[in-house]
């Protein structure tokens, strides 16, 4: 064997242990890209899920706070004076035309010490 053969498959040999660390560094890389792209893709979508359900909630939120209006509006209405006194005028009340007669104070019967 000539001396340039043998540096050759030296050579040769060295070249194939690099190709094989490329190889093994290539499949590590894109093992690891697919397994971030899963976990982005699985982050994004938990995202996603979560802001729909934020939206829902904002609009029952505006639905509840105009609920909250409308029976704040419907309180102040009924608790006027003019409703409650029509009010009581449709179920029989009258109103009083002469004032309330005083009773004046009785004297009242008191135990006392009879010793």
């Amino acid at each position: 064997m000539r001396k340039s053969d043998q540096k050759n498959k030296i050579h040769f040999g060295a070249s194939k242990r690099v190709s094989k660390r490329l190889k093994y560094c290539c499949v590590v890389s894109f093992s690891v890209f697919l397994v971030t792209l899963g976990f982005d893709l699985y982050v994004s979508n938990r995202a996603t899920i979560k802001g729909k359900d934020l939206q829902g909630l904002y609009v029952e939120k505006e639905q509840l706070e105009k609920d909250i209006a409308l029976l704040k509006y419907e309180d102040s209405n009924l608790s006027s004076l003019v409703y409650v006194q029509q009010r009581a005028r449709d179920i029989g009340f009258v109103e009083m035309k002469d004032p309330l007669a005083t009773i004046s104070s009785l004297p009242l019967a008191s135990l006392t010490n009879t010793r």
